[in-house]
């Protein structure tokens, strides 16, 4: 699934339009009002649900400003033998979601305001 457009806070996937973060699964769902056990940090707890069967890569949007933090031992624990984790301001995110989108098994995860 294709992200259509992105701006701060608003992201159109299709002829629907999200104002809150979300999730994009493998299969082309997305889960909306995604929110995080620690607001503007990465917790591998906010992803658990959506890591089965494994995506090839995980893109997560971290915010117009890059407001939202993965540490280490998140990233250590995403990043599987097969799974590639793909991190940056969530307009950059979007361009490499829609790039990969067609050729791999991802999962997105956008944080879309700060």
């Amino acid at each position: 699934m294709k992200i259509d457009e992105y701006s701060f806070g608003r992201m159109r996937i299709g002829e629907k339009i999200y104002n809150s973060d979300l999730v994009i699964l493998p299969d082309g769902r997305v889960v909306d009002s995604w929110w995080r056990k620690e607001g503007h940090s990465l917790c591998t707890a906010d992803l658990e649900g959506f890591l089965e069967p494994a995506p090839e890569i995980i893109i997560v949007g971290l915010g117009a400003y890059s407001c939202m933090e993965i540490p280490g031992g998140v990233r250590a624990d995403l990043e599987k033998p097969g799974t590639k984790l793909i991190s940056a301001d969530t307009a950059s995110a979007v361009k490499e979601y829609n790039n990969l989108h067609d050729k791999r098994r991802l999962l997105g995860a956008f944080h879309l305001t700060c």
